[in-house]
């Protein structure tokens, strides 16, 4: 079987058996190095080569099967607090930093309360990538992560157009490893639709900083400018009240009639390295 390598192993396995040890409805069954050779079928000995970053034995650091890392990323998936997709949780045992790992194992409620909310519709606002050509206008061949999922390299720039259906503003944010940004509005755009589609930022190019899944999620909005978040020369990512705003005025159709949807799925960083 081929080798992968995952980015701080021997963090993440620490960090997956602390979380594993005091798991919501009691202990994971899964929680130390026995049970997890046991569930995989192999030495202990080798999970704890795993956990040792150990550089004396015959196989990389860091390096694991990668049908294992399959099956701990579904037991990833189990552990989460939140919903998060198998292939998500692959890709968190992969390239994630430790504490981007850890905090996905958090009980999340800051923006859980946005998804069901999401989830209740049907998506229909269109967004396109366009993503900007290095100086030779060639792109590395790329191993496609999940079907529908666009890849970039790490720091190249993009910007996206945002079909409207007939809204007259709109929010755009960001779901990264880090947390649940909002880019729109904010110092490049209003978040007043000028033209269709809309091309954002409408000037300059965005590019990612971190690895990993992000996903573009445009909320198309009836009312004339979006509802107040937060002032636009705030930084970071939202905060619970802040996202709980934005959710309120999603639900008040005094403030919001109508809203509409879309989300573009994007993995930054090489999918093809460590391939064998």
């Amino acid at each position: 079987m081929a080798l992968v390598s995952c980015t701080a192993l021997p963090l993440k396995l620490h960090h997956f058996f602390e979380f594993a040890g005091q798991a919501i409805g009691g202990p994971f069954p899964i929680k130390d190095k026995a049970a997890i050779a046991r569930h995989l079928n192999i030495p202990r000995a080798r999970v704890t080569e795993w956990t040792q970053a150990d550089d004396d034995k015959n196989r990389p650091v860091n390096s694991v099967q990668n049908a294992h890392v399959e099956e701990l990323a579904r037991l990833y998936a189990l552990l989460a607090p939140g919903p998060i997709l198998a292939e998500e949780a692959y890709r968190y045992w992969r390239y994630v930093s430790a504490e981007v790992f850890r905090d996905g194992l958090f009980p999340r409620p800051d923006w859980r309360n946005l998804c069901p909310l999401l989830k209740s519709r049907e998506p229909k606002v269109k967004i396109t990538l366009n993503p900007a050509q290095d100086a030779l206008g060639m792109m590395d061949e790329m191993v496609e992560p999940v079907p529908g999922t666009h890849c970039l390299k790490l720091g190249q720039h993009f910007s996206v157009y945002v079909e409207r259906i007939r809204g007259k503003s709109m929010y755009l944010l960001v779901d990264a490893p880090e947390g649940l940004f909002l880019h729109v509005p904010g110092a490049t755009f209003d978040g007043i639709f000028r033209q269709n589609p809309q091309r954002l930022p409408p000037e300059r190019r965005w590019r990612f900083t971190t690895n990993g899944p992000h996903r573009i999620i445009v909320i198309e909005l009836s009312a004339d400018a979006p509802p107040f978040v937060r002032h636009l020369s705030t930084r970071g990512a939202l905060s619970e009240r802040e996202i709980d705003t934005m959710v309120s005025a999603l639900e008040d159709p005094g403030r919001v009639p109508v809203w509409n949807w879309g989300a573009c799925a994007i993995h930054v960083g090489d999918m093809s390295a460590d391939q064998e």
